[in-house]
């Protein structure tokens, strides 16, 4: 019996670890499924070597050489630490130019950071990155940290602004200190409120404290529109009103877009220029219409004016547009001067792996209004590529430029550059895909 019993015990206790067993197999297998796993680690990298050769000849007939040569980059990282991470970078290394101005750096980072996401909508990164978050934009050393769930977003960054020349040295806290947030609202799916605020620095004194608010709306029938207003806290004025909106009825109409900006020239506080009293606003009207039809021909249509004061200078263009071509007219009048442009651009699809394109303008001009012909001036450019992709992730672009100014009687410019790009992990492109020629 004592025999029996433990068999009876045995079956019992397989019997109970089956019962629980199974479900939490099932349930773990459930959850695979509705949970998708992470997607893998991906990385890609891009690399693009130009070479600019030219040789000026001005009007008393001197010849100068110049040599350039650019080395871009630009790469990244993500899906790390189970899609947690990204890390992303962008630079640039050339050689320095023959009479370098001031600030020109050989070597460039232009971004690189940290990107780690803490939870359901929060995000942080840590480097230096583009930054433009309502009144702010700017190139910053340090770090952001969003906040964004449903119809709610919230940001706050603080650091230094990067050298003007983008080194790879990173940004002073104590002479280009920088901080902002912003704060977006949207509560219908029409209607899109923002508050945003900054405090930078420069040289260790206040340059600008801007305040503003923005409001965009689809609420308008084939409309698209925006407001915003900024008050420079430091100036104690109103810095900035901008007014910008978009109509079209579908998707094969034309075009007509409108923005009006009224504000103050961009000097910070901590300018000398500051000093200057009376500093006039600065007021901008520009209107265009575009129409494009599935055969890709259409016309478009341009006014841009700009007031100073009781100075007005008034711009309007015309452009024809044609299958792989446009052609266009402007004319400038007021009182900075006077202009009358012809231009045209052209683009061919000669083979698959090879892409043609050409460009030309001729421009007379006068920086006075209504001046004599004898101080008008003309200026003449042509320009002539070839890019051609010789395999997946690699192509070739040989250009030719020519220039005529008053200045250089003869500016003729050879550009050669080669683009490297390859990719692996979710997209999968570059150097070891295809064959050549294709």
């Amino acid at each position: 019996m004592k025999h029996v019993s433990r068999r009876i015990e045995t079956r019992w206790l397989i019997a109970c670890l089956a019962a629980v067993g199974l479900p939490a197999a099932a349930g773990s297998a459930r959850a695979d499924v509705l949970l998708p796993a992470a997607p893998p680690p991906s990385w890609s990298l891009s690399l693009r070597s130009a070479t600019y050769l030219f040789q000026t000849e001005d009007a008393s007939g001197g010849e100068a050489d110049e040599f350039r040569f650019y080395q871009s980059f630009a790469g990244g990282a993500w899906g790390l630490a189970g899609g947690r991470l990204s890390l992303r970078a962008s630079g640039r290394f050339a050689n320095a130019p023959d009479q370098a101005w001031p600030g020109f750096e050989t070597s460039r980072l232009h971004t690189g950071y940290l990107e780690a996401r803490l939870g359901r909508g929060l995000r942080a990164r840590v480097g230096r990155q583009f930054l433009h978050s309502g009144v702010a934009g700017l190139t910053l050393d340090g770090a952001e940290l969003t906040y964004g769930r449903r119809a709610l977003t919230v940001s706050a960054w603080g650091g230094a602004r990067a050298p003007w020349g983008q080194a790879f040295a990173l940004g002073s806290l104590e002479r280009d200190a920088a901080a902002g947030f912003r704060l977006g609202v949207a509560p219908g799916g029409a209607h899109r409120f923002a508050v945003s605020g900054a405090y930078r620095e420069r040289d260790g004194a206040v340059a600008e404290r801007p305040l503003g608010c923005e409001y965009v709306t689809t609420a308008l029938r084939h409309v698209d529109a925006l407001a915003r207003v900024v008050r420079d806290l430091a100036g104690d004025r109103w810095a900035r009103l901008e007014l910008q909106g978009r109509w079209q009825a579908a998707a094969a109409r034309p075009v007509v877009a409108l923005q009006y900006v009224d504000r103050y020239p961009s000097v910070d506080a901590a300018s000398w220029f500051a000093r200057l009293p009376d500093i006039e606003r600065i007021r901008l009207l520009r209107a265009s219409a575009r129409w494009e039809r599935p055969s890709r021909c259409g016309g478009e249509l341009e006014y841009v004016g700009s007031f100073v004061d009781t100075r007005a200078s008034s711009r309007l263009g015309l452009a024809l547009l044609l299958p792989g071509a446009r052609i266009g007219y402007s004319v400038r009048l007021g009182d900075v001067g006077e202009e009358s442009c012809f231009y045209g651009e052209a683009a061919w699809q000669a083979r698959p792996w090879l892409r043609l394109a050409g460009e030309a303008s001729y421009l007379t001009y006068a920086l006075l209004a209504d001046a004599p012909a004898s101080e008008e001036r003309d200026l003449t450019t042509l320009a002539a590529r070839a890019c051609a992709r010789l395999r997946p992730g690699v192509s070739v672009t040989a250009e030719v430029q020519s220039l005529d100014t008053p200045l250089y009687s003869q500016d003729v410019r050879f550009l050669l550059g080669v683009d490297l790009a390859m990719a692996r992990g979710t997209s999968r492109y570059g150097l070891d895909r295809g064959g050549w020629l294709p």
